[in-house]
């Protein structure tokens, strides 16, 4: 289990993961980002990526659909948002991924051969199987990955009704 960190930064509060390997950065952010990204706010994170964590990546991000679509992500020369998916992942170097959540939980996932895959998983996405979808559609060894379960909402702040539950 890895303790992580809690640091302020330009974005609030961040909660960090320690001990990752050189190269690799996991960061959690509560700032509201109003829904969708833009480019200043793009280049915003990967100024605090670069300056906090000495990594220099583009971001990718996706609009998300609460859905089990999963896309591969290439190095690109500036930001970009896939526009229909609720996990994303890579196996370049220089790939900053982004996913923005509510209630629902953030899983990323890093794996010895430099796979990096990070999934919006909401109720929807959970039904659908995203973290599986996302295990196949990557070439992530299980054996050799590391996955990271991120901040979501807790049973006394969610209430379904039956339909949902079932």
């Amino acid at each position: 289990m890895t303790d992580f960190v809690v640091e302020q930064s330009p974005f609030g509060r961040i909660v960090v993961a320690p001990s990752l390997p050189e190269g690799r950065a996991l960061f959690y952010t509560t700032i509201d980002f109003h829904g969708q990204l833009d480019a200043k706010i793009a280049r915003d994170i990967t100024a605090f990526i670069a300056e906090r964590f000495q990594i220099d990546a583009t971001l990718a991000t996706c609009m998300q659909i609460h859905s089990a679509n999963v896309t591969r992500v290439a190095h690109a020369p500036r930001w970009s948002e896939c526009d229909r998916c609720d996990a994303l992942w890579s196996s370049d170097r220089g790939v900053a991924l982004g996913i923005k959540v509510a209630d629902c939980l953030p899983v990323t996932i890093f794996d010895d051969h430099d796979i990096l895959a990070n999934i919006h998983s909401g109720w929807r996405g959970a039904v659908q199987n995203i973290t599986a979808a996302t295990l196949d559609a990557a070439p992530i060894d299980p054996a050799r990955a590391s996955a990271y379960l991120g901040p979501t909402i807790r049973v006394c702040c969610f209430e379904v009704g039956e339909e949902v539950a079932q």
